[in-house]
């Protein structure tokens, strides 16, 4: 049995929409993460997406591996019990892995992330999901932390400001098939936080940490203006009592 909520945890989250839970992988894990995601990043073969999608003006494209982590379970298998157990207790239900997506911004690259929703990627369907974000770097505010607007989670959803403009241009790619699906709804645009007078913090995240956040939350992520690596992965759970797609 691992590790289980506090109160207090779980009041965050709700609260909030987001809740850190310390340390989650080993010094030895984590070096032995980063060693096999190294071998892969230069590879040219298909493993990974290169992609605008909800990327600003930074420099360069975003490079994600889809489902990397999943493929390391014979390193990850106790943290994955861990974070699942974690999943469970914030869904409220039994959790099920949806996927994952590992983030690599380079020393000084990597493109901004805007303000967006993480439901916005699957919205085609139903929303009873979270994101675990495991920092296989610290992450900090100089090389391109995520960026929260606490308490946002409670406002429901909205469409991401570049698909609001005429020339926004179609999803392209595995993890951005819920942007197609949208774009056909009638929602809101999501404000910038800051110009609507919202409160913002940096997220920073210990290497080897992570951290839970709600799929309404608002947040952002910057360029890596930095001489370090940004690497984390984003492990998403389903609630298994959802109905997976919206309006059944």
């Amino acid at each position: 049995m691992g590790m289980t909520l506090d109160a207090g945890r779980l009041g965050a989250y709700r609260d909030t929409g987001s809740v850190s839970l310390g340390q989650l992988l080993t010094e030895s894990q984590r070096t032995e993460l980063i060693h096999r995601l190294d071998l892969e990043y230069g590879l040219a073969d298909g493993r990974h997406l290169e992609f605008d999608g909800v990327s600003g003006s930074g420099p360069g494209k975003l490079k994600v591996f889809i489902n990397w982590w999943e493929r390391q379970q014979d390193v990850v298998v106790e943290a994955e019990a861990q974070i699942a157990l974690w999943a469970s207790e914030l869904l409220g239900s039994r959790a099920r892995p949806m996927g994952d997506e590992t983030f690599i911004k380079p020393p000084q690259h990597g493109a901004e992330i805007q303000w967006h929703q993480d439901f916005a990627v699957y919205a085609e369907f139903d929303d009873r999901f979270l994101t675990c974000w495991i920092a296989l770097d610290d992450a900090t505010e100089g090389n391109g932390a995520m960026v929260f607007a606490p308490g946002t989670h409670e406002r429901g959803r909205f469409r991401p400001p570049q698909l609001a403009a005429p020339a926004a241009e179609p999803a392209d790619g595995r993890a951005l098939q819920g942007l197609d699906h949208l774009a056909t709804l009638d929602l809101p645009v999501l404000p910038d936080p800051v110009a609507i007078g919202v409160p913002t913090r940096a997220h920073e995240v210990s290497a080897g940490h992570c951290s839970f956040h709600h799929p309404h939350l608002w947040h952002r992520s910057g360029p890596n203006n930095s001489p370090h690596w940004r690497r984390a992965v984003a492990r998403r759970f389903w609630a298994d009592d959802s109905d997976r797609v919206l309006g059944r």
